[in-house]
């Protein structure tokens, strides 16, 4: 199959050698002309408005050529230059898109750690003493950002592996229920962002399937539409 970038990248070389050897041409049949119907003599000895004349028309389809080439070399260069530019936004964008996510994925962090913390600590059903809930925040403050998240997921299962109700541990409060909603929408939000950055949903679908904060959100998700098991 053709390759349309490497024909467009051999364009500026074709015009030019071309024009080269169209010019070159055109001084040989000039030449030509002159040693054959007028002579070297005679020419020479032309008056300066007939040598004049002469040049002018001699040239002037060159510099048509030329002007015709540089036509086509400087929108070669626009073409060019606008991929550049689109590529450049588009790497901006995704760029800009990381710095975004990691602030938002901090926050569904803060949120998921509220969240089982009125489940699981003293508000909720007392899982955690006052002090392993002040554990568990400071491994957050420290890095562990999906401490809070993946304690959620397990919820899920026993130690058999079974899958749990959770539908109390997200919508058991008005508490919960807003910390849970507030979770789906931002990263509902954050799937919008990755669409308009990402054509090929790869990064949709990595934050989806290959993410905790994905997992979590496909879970709450389920209980909210009630669709789980």
């Amino acid at each position: 199959m053709s390759n349309p970038s490497g024909s467009d990248s051999k364009l500026p070389k074709i015009l030019v050698t071309s024009g080269a050897v169209i010019t070159l041409c055109w001084f040989l049949l000039g030449g030509y002309y002159i040693t054959i119907v007028v002579g070297w003599q005679q020419f020479m000895f032309q008056p300066a408005d007939s040598m004049g004349g002469f040049l002018e028309g001699g040239f002037a389809p060159l510099a048509f050529l030329w002007l015709v080439i540089g036509y086509f070399l400087q929108q070669q260069a626009l073409q060019e230059n606008t991929v550049v530019l689109a590529a450049q936004a588009k790497q901006s964008h995704r760029d800009s898109f990381i710095k975004m996510s990691e602030l938002v994925m901090g926050q569904l962090a803060l949120v998921s750690g509220f969240l089982y913390v009125s489940s699981q600590g003293t508000p909720g059903n007392k899982k955690h003493t006052v002090e392993e809930q002040e554990e568990l925040w400071s491994q957050l403050s420290t890095g562990h950002q999906t401490i809070f998240i993946v304690l959620l997921i397990n919820l899920r299962l026993d130690e058999d592996g079974n899958t749990l109700p959770v539908h109390d541990i997200y919508f058991g409060t008005e508490i919960r229920r807003r910390h849970t909603t507030t979770y789906i929408n931002t990263f509902e939000k954050l799937l919008r962002h990755a669409k308009e950055v990402d054509q090929d949903e790869m990064i949709q679908e990595s934050l989806l399937l290959g993410t905790a904060h994905g997992i979590l959100y496909r879970a709450m998700v389920e209980v909210r539409d009630g669709s789980e098991q």
